[in-house]
């Protein structure tokens, strides 16, 4: 293969990582549209959350951030006194988030690289 081919392969693997990296961002986005602690509040806790004690009736918090995207909901326990149990509603949404990023700058990096060598006499 000829070093064109490979820079075209790294361009394209880049373009591919940044559309996984955007489709995560809007995947998060759509999943919090209406407000974290509104989601938090009309799922209610997973069966593995009621398992540990959470219930949907009193304070229910939720929090979300960007970069990386994390949603996570606060859920109050059965029994008075108890911390929060607090459960992650976007647990694959960092993981993607940085392995997408990861891939883009290490394929933009090795095309950049692989095109200027190719541009040497």
């Amino acid at each position: 293969m000829e070093s064109s081919d490979w820079v075209f392969i790294s361009w394209i693997i880049a373009a591919a990582a940044f559309l996984v990296w955007v489709l995560d961002q809007a995947a998060h986005l759509v999943t919090v549209r209406e407000g974290p602690q509104y989601v938090c509040a009309m799922n209610g806790p997973s069966d593995s959350a009621q398992a540990l004690g959470a219930v949907d009736i009193g304070i229910i918090s939720g929090e979300r951030t960007f970069f990386p995207p994390t949603f996570v909901c606060g859920y109050p326990t059965r029994i008075g006194g108890q911390p929060s149990i607090f459960v992650d509603m976007y647990p694959a949404g960092p993981w993607i988030f940085w392995i997408s990023l990861s891939v883009l700058a290490l394929a933009a990096g090795l095309a950049v690289v692989v095109q200027r060598r190719a541009q040497q006499p």
